[in-house]
């Protein structure tokens, strides 16, 4: 596909003698991420304990509540727009952001329900994104991700991930007696007790309803795409141009 017409490469001809070279179209389609943290309140005891030394997942510390925010309560990040048939970034200065989707949460737990630091090889709690209704895919690429399309759906899923606590503890090992805080040991693999990560709490979000208004230009949400991974992933919403009518 050629690049954007008024530039010197593909100049708009108005006659044999004359051609505009100085043309900045608006672009037809934006795209940004859902700019979401997890914040997690600590409880119960804290700071480095004791333990055999073959044990990984050791944590003396463990969560009381996780919540989700927007950063500089800014919903979307990492702004693009669609330009010459390839994704160009987009400073964030001027863009209006509206319709930003209710957050989950926030959650609470009781001492020495899931580990809140990370200890020996432990991970702290940390929020992953999944999809949601994804519904029909839409031609266009998502960005960073030439291999994945848009879709028609709204739905994502955040989810807290955390290390629980051996059940019925805390324990001075999985075998001993009351002691030390043990999280949740994995009784097989190699090496034995690795930190087991689970799903604490996952909820859904809907980004349908947000637009952006850009240089006075409104532009609706369409689509969304998820893209997961192992540990956050990427949240992207599709914006469009809103056309008026008189």
């Amino acid at each position: 596909m050629p690049g954007p017409y008024g530039s010197r490469a593909n100049p708009v001809r108005l006659d044999p003698f004359q051609q505009i070279i100085g043309v900045h179209w608006r672009p037809t389609l934006f795209a940004a991420r859902l700019n979401v943290v997890l914040a997690v309140t600590i409880g119960g005891e804290n700071g480095p304990g004791f333990g055999p030394p073959f044990t990984e997942a050791f944590s003396h510390a463990s969560m009381t509540d996780g919540t989700y925010s927007y950063v500089d309560d800014k919903p979307l990040a990492g702004f693009v727009e669609f330009s010459g048939g390839t994704w160009r970034a987009r400073p964030s200065e001027g863009i209006i952001q509206s319709g930003a989707p209710a957050l989950p949460g926030p959650y609470s737990y009781g001492l020495w329900q899931w580990q809140g630091i990370n200890q020996f090889g432990g991970k702290e709690p940390f929020l992953r994104l999944g999809p949601g209704d994804e519904g029909t895919a839409l031609a266009t690429p998502v960005p960073d991700h030439p291999d994945q399309r848009f879709t028609d759906g709204f739905a994502g899923n955040i989810i807290l991930r955390a290390q629980g606590f051996v059940p019925g503890g805390p324990y001075e090992s999985p075998f001993g007696g009351p002691g030390s805080k043990w999280a949740t040991p994995q009784t097989t693999g190699s090496p034995l007790f690795t930190p087991v990560i689970q799903d604490a709490e996952s909820g859904s979000v809907s980004v349908s309803g947000m637009t952006i208004e850009v240089t006075g230009k409104s532009y609706a949400a369409i689509g969304s795409k998820v893209i997961s991974t192992e540990d956050t992933g990427e949240f992207w919403v599709l914006f469009k141009r809103e056309t008026t009518t008189s």
